[in-house]
């Protein structure tokens, strides 16, 4: 059975050089008021690569994940913060960090998690006249 690795050299010539995996992980439970400043400081910190920015429905809510990783020490540190069920906001990280802006729009379009500050929150994945966030756990296909 032919490996990844075998695959791009046999059809593209090119040799696979395995990326440095994080040897740990932290996992930070932060109140969502918290969460962009926690994030700011984790990259004043080094934790510079916004690598993942999306959410969880639970049953009594939500729950923002952040993934930021520092590739100097191979650090990696997740934030989460939980958000009510009804009417989620928090605080956008677009405006500091700029990368957060598309991962925030697909939030919001699949989650229906408002991002305050935000300055461009649309829908980025499904039509501007879509009803409901798909990605909700009562979310249902009226089609």
């Amino acid at each position: 059975m032919s490996t990844s690795k075998d695959i791009a050299k046999q059809k593209f010539g090119i040799d696979l050089s395995p990326m440095p995996a994080p040897e740990t992980a932290l996992m930070i439970n932060v109140d969502s008021a918290k969460a962009v400043e926690t994030c700011l400081k984790l990259r004043e910190s080094g934790f510079s690569i916004l690598t993942m920015l999306t959410a969880k429905c639970k049953d009594n809510g939500f729950e923002m994940v952040y993934m930021l990783d520092n590739w100097e020490t191979r650090e990696r540190v997740f934030v989460f913060a939980s958000l009510p069920a009804q009417d989620p906001k928090i605080k956008s990280l677009t405006p500091d960090w700029e990368a957060a802006d598309w991962l925030e729009r697909e939030v919001y379009d699949m989650f229906g998690i408002v991002f305050e500050g935000h300055p461009n929150l649309q829908r980025i994945i499904t039509p501007e006249n879509f009803t409901g966030h798909p990605l909700r756990k009562d979310f249902t296909d009226t089609d």
